[in-house]
Parts: C-alpha cells; structure tokens; sequence
C-alpha cells in the first residue's frame, strides 16, 4: 500500500467529525416503542423538532448560531430580539429536520460565540414553557422521554460513504500529484537537452571548453591556471584516476568566454617546461577528431 495514502488516512480519521461519527456508530441504541405496542400519536400531538436555547451573548446572531447546529445536522436557528432596543433578548430557537440529530443535541452541553448556552426541547403547549427551562433534558442530563434510535446499520453506513468519499478524494489528489510530477520531470529533462544543445556549436564542439594533453605527473590545476588565466577568466582541471590518484595526462580548461578560448587555442603552450597539446573539446558522439597545437591530433570527448 502507499505510505502517503495511509497517513492521509490517519489524518482523515482523526478529524472531529470523523470521531464523532465513529462514536456515534459505538454507542448502544437507546429503546424505542415498537410500531405495535405504541401506535403513531395524531399530527396534532407530535412534538416539534424544535428546541429552545437560552443565556445568548449579545453579539450571537442568527447565522453563528445557525452554523454551530450545522454541524450536527441540517438545523435554523433564530434569535429573539427586543424590539425596543433592537438588542437580543438573550435566547432563541432551533428548527431540526432530523428527530435524531435533535436528540442527539439535547445530550450533550453547548457553546456558541465562547458562551456556553442552555439547550431544552421546545413544547407544543407554549414556548413560554421552553423560555423557563422546559422538560429536564438539557446539558447534562437524559432526555426524560424516549429517543427514537437511528439504526445501528444507517450510523455504519453513513460512516462508510464519508470514508469512501474522502479516499475517492485522495485518491484522485494522488493521481492528479503523479501527473504533475511526470510534467515536471519531463519538462526538467527537455531543459536539460536544450541547455545542452545549446553548449555545443555547429561542428559538434563545447563552446569555450579546451582539451589539455601530454601533462607530466607534476602538473596540476593550480598550473594549467597559471597559464590559461592570462587569455581571460577560466575554470581548469587535470583529470585524476580513481584508483591511484595519478595524472592520468590530461585535462581541461573551461572559458565563460568563447573568444577567450579560440585565442587560447591559437596559441602555444608551456606548462612547467613541458610543450602541452590543446585542441578543442568534442560532444559525445561527435567523429571528429579536434585539432591540436604543437604537433600531433588528440580525439577528446566531454
């Protein structure tokens, strides 16, 4: 499995509505009257799935209230104001669609704009009953009638379609993360080819690099320097073999410049009293030979 997929998954099940879901999927169904034992009650007598909130800060609205309910359900707030004053009158109401999700509100305490308010359900015979504190259900205590149970099967269910849809997500984030990372890769490696296409001139040569050969053992890059330095600013090395650390004879001289190299190149050269050869350096794959100074052709490939 990937590693990054995993800890995403981690991630995911560690957010809050996640645990809260994953709870609820715990918790034992509270009973419920069976269909036969308790027939349904009359439209007239079915409670509300309303609840009453009171102890309101002043700077809590309608919406702040209604997206702090959001989150347990599908929920509308609304709070009272005087209408004298145009100032809240410190509680309100909420209207549920869902009788779990309300049920599910009356269990637990509440806080809204760093307030912590009181929750009761709301009567069908007056509000008033509800303003005053209504049934005992509220913060801490139990409903003190049953709570119809949403079924143990729907809870895991609801839980499997938010996992589903998260690694969905994920999923297709990670795809769309492997295609931009082949973009880029091939975009690295096209630069690369042109930068150095670019290097090399129509005859196949490095431009401003020069091939040093016929070093003696003695000489170093400190040396080749010394001497290269006076066409123009320039970057030397004597090529060294891995496995003895000698002179393995040659090196090279590289010029920001390219004029700086051609006028090198149509030089003579004496390295610690030794005539060294010099020619121009070939890309890979070239055939041509590079013509040297001093006598002789030396083949050379960077």
């Amino acid at each position: 499995a990937d590693p990054s997929l995993a800890l995403s998954l981690v991630a995911l099940l560690q957010l809050p509505q996640i645990s809260q879901l994953l709870q609820k999927s715990q918790v034992p169904a509270l009973s419920a009257p069976s269909a036969q034992s308790a027939p349904s009650a009359p439209a007239s007598d079915r409670q509300p799935l309303k609840i009453f909130v009171g102890g309101l800060a002043q700077h809590t609205t309608r919406e702040s209230l209604t997206a702090y309910f959001l989150q347990f359900g599908a929920a509308d707030g609304i709070v009272m104001m005087d209408r004298a004053t145009g100032r809240s009158r410190g509680f309100g109401f909420v209207d549920f669609q869902d009788e779990y999700v309300m049920s599910t509100v009356l269990r637990y305490s509440h806080q809204v704009d760093g307030v912590v308010i009181n929750c009761s359900p709301y009567g069908s015979r007056g509000a008033a009953g509800g303003a005053a504190g209504g049934s005992a259900v509220g913060v801490d205590g139990a409903p003190s009638s049953p709570v119809p149970a949403r079924p143990q099967q729907q809870q895991q269910q609801s839980v499997a379609e938010i996992l589903a849809s998260a690694l969905g997500t994920l999923s297709s984030n990670l795809s769309n993360l492997t295609a931009t990372l082949d973009r880029d890769s091939a975009s690295q490696a096209a630069s690369v080819r042109d930068r150095r296409s670019e290097a090399l001139d129509a005859s196949g040569n490095v431009r401003g690099k020069l091939f040093v050969a016929n070093l003696t053992q003695s000489i170093t890059s400190q040396d080749l320097s010394d001497v290269f330095s006076v066409f123009g600013p320039c970057e030397c090395e004597v090529v060294i073999d891995r496995t003895n650390g000698r002179s393995r004879g040659f090196g090279f001289v590289r010029y920001p410049e390219e004029e700086d190299a051609l006028v090198a190149l149509e030089s003579s050269h004496t390295v610690r009293g030794v005539a060294v050869e010099v020619s121009e350096c070939w890309g890979k794959g070239s055939s041509a030979a590079g013509k040297s100074i001093g006598g002789g052709s030396v083949k050379n490939r960077y």
